[in-house]
């Protein structure tokens, strides 16, 4: 405890780190923290950490350890302030968790400003704004990042001379137990612990006095390895223990293994088409991927270069190791992984601006004016990452109250003119607007290299690319059919967004029902909502078409 607190100290103890990484936060989630938003699953906190039990059944007891320990019940929009703030803190310390293990694995070479760089890059990659829409996961992702870094420091001290096998092991089941929690809170953030592995590796070997030999890189590998397998064994023992006790639920998500249902050269190929396309193509239009396509070249070359001139070909296998970290989960699942599961690119970018700016430091070290160029670049980046985070949580947040607006509009006309005596039945899909749409959508035909591949390939098609994939949703659209895939009934999230709203209406209704709906209103044209017409007393039931 008090080795952790010294480490710790090392850096908060540091005004300028402070100042840097304080006002990063501020900037980039501060926005996000002080409003509300109702975003998909938001109401849902019943069926996923309730009595629904879709966590507990699908081996995700870490959400459900999270809210119990922390205190956000069922994480409902009247926790949002608490939640957002207490993701971004534990965001804010996974950080210096970090800086405290490459501080002790680059046995203290790296500068002060190195190490703010790569705190700020690190909370302030603008992907997040990807997982900050699912209430309650942000605060499980921000913590699974803390945990690893725990994990790595635990193992990292239990590798080191001096150390008793009882203290060894001590660390290790410790590591494991962190790793158990990040496994069944969100297991996208095993890639990260993955990657961060080979980083370290990498890492030893640059500044090892002599070469390293495979043996020992091998056996440092498999030290880390154990302990992540020692918490997912841990992870499935939980869970069987929880299948013995309670009932499983019915489950939603894409969460399957593909290989097993799909030919292998079919799905590789559709698995490298969509990498190519969503980790580097989608960088003209979205910063992240953007710059995780720079931070990805730049990397390539320097180990290259790295390995050639220390003449350490084990750098290459470390490296192609630290890259392919950052596919892992894809190549795992067989299918690309949408950006809300891609953590592990927050730390390859800020590792990656960490090695680029400590290579200049030491390349401009006594050119006063190089170094200062240097680093007000970086500072740059930082805040337009942070700018630019703050910007899609805040678009995110006037989604929520347009539609907040159609919702309230749309639920006094219904109380006033149908009663709430019938079913109301949603078809059809409503329309965000284009003060909306415009900060995540694209024109493909627009940008060069994109019009280039559209024109030369076939991989992809449609007028629009929506490179934002899951921020700036709209709820109302998925509401209407949310959930009827897992026990075929329509309309529950849709009853629990009016609900929340102060109308307590009957929306939840059979398939046949809703498929009975949705062909009246093709037969006669129905316009969309909020035009006259739109709304149709059926008898049984009130159709509402949203478009």
């Amino acid at each position: 405890m008090t080795g952790m607190k010294q480490e710790f100290g090392y850096f908060l103890k540091n005004a300028k780190f402070r100042a840097a990484l304080g006002l990063t936060l501020l900037l980039s989630y501060g926005y996000a923290i002080a409003t509300t938003r109702v975003s998909i699953d938001s109401l849902e906190g019943d069926r996923y950490i309730g009595t629904g039990g879709v966590m507990l059944s699908t081996g995700r007891f870490g959400m459900n350890l999270w809210a119990a320990v922390l205190g956000y019940g069922r994480a409902e929009p009247s926790y949002a302030f608490g939640i957002d703030l207490l993701a971004a803190l534990l965001l804010a310390l996974a950080a210096v968790s970090f800086c405290a293990l490459l501080r002790k694995a680059a046995q203290d070479r790296i500068s002060m400003f190195g190490y703010g760089l790569f705190a700020c890059l690190f909370v302030s990659y603008p992907l997040m704004n990807e997982i900050w829409e699912y209430s309650g996961a942000n605060v499980c992702v921000c913590g699974g990042y803390l945990l690893d870094a725990a994990a790595l420091n635990l193992l990292w001290d239990a590798r080191q001379p001096g150390v008793p096998w009882r203290g060894r092991a001590l660390r290790m089941c410790a590591a494991a137990l962190c790793l158990m929690v990040v496994c069944s809170s969100y297991e996208s953030l095993a890639a990260v612990f993955v990657l961060a592995v080979f980083a370290l590796l990498t890492l030893e070997q640059l500044l090892a006095a002599e070469r390293p030999r495979l043996a020992a890189v091998l056996t440092e590998g498999l030290w880390y390895a154990a302990a992540l397998v020692g918490g997912l064994c841990l992870r499935v023992l939980v869970t069987s223990g929880i299948h013995l006790v309670l009932p499983q639920a019915a489950a939603n998500g894409a969460t399957e293994i593909l290989w097993a249902f799909y030919p292998f050269v079919y799905l590789a190929k559709l698995l490298v088409k969509g990498i190519l396309i969503n980790y580097a193509l989608r960088g003209c239009f979205y910063l992240p991927i953007a710059e995780l396509a720079v931070a990805a070249l730049v990397f390539i070359v320097l180990v290259i270069a790295l390995a050639v001139r220390k003449k350490r070909p084990l750098l290459l296998l470390t490296g192609a190791g630290t890259l392919f970290s950052l596919v892992l989960l894809s190549f795992v699942q067989g299918r690309y992984s949408p950006y809300r599961t891609c953590q592990v690119f927050a730390l390859f970018v800020a590792l990656a601006g960490l090695a680029v700016y400590e290579l200049l430091r030491r390349a401009a070290a006594r050119r006063a004016v190089l170094l200062g160029s240097v680093q007000l670049l970086a500072v740059l980046l930082c805040l337009h990452q942070a700018m630019y985070l703050n910007h899609l949580l805040a678009v995110d947040y006037q989604r929520s109250e347009q539609e907040a607006a159609v919702v309230r509009t749309l639920g006094t006309e219904l109380v006033r003119d149908y009663g709430t005596d019938k079913p109301v039945v949603l078809v059809g899909r409503y329309t965000l607007g284009e003060n909306i749409t415009r900060y995540t959508t694209a024109d493909p035909m627009q940008h060069p290299l994109y019009r280039f591949f559209r024109e030369h390939t076939s991989w992809e098609s449609g007028d629009t690319v929506k490179y934002v994939e899951t921020n700036c949703n709209s709820v109302l659209n998925w509401s209407v059919t949310a959930f009827s895939e897992v026990d075929d009934v329509y309309g529950q999230a849709a009853e629990h967004l009016f609900r929340y709203y102060g109308f307590a209406l009957d929306m939840t209704h059979s398939a046949a029902l809703h498929e009975q709906a949705q062909t009246y209103a093709d037969a006669h044209h129905l316009p969309g909502y909020p035009r006259a017409g739109a709304i149709v007393d059926c008898g049984d039931y009130v159709l509402v078409n949203l478009q």
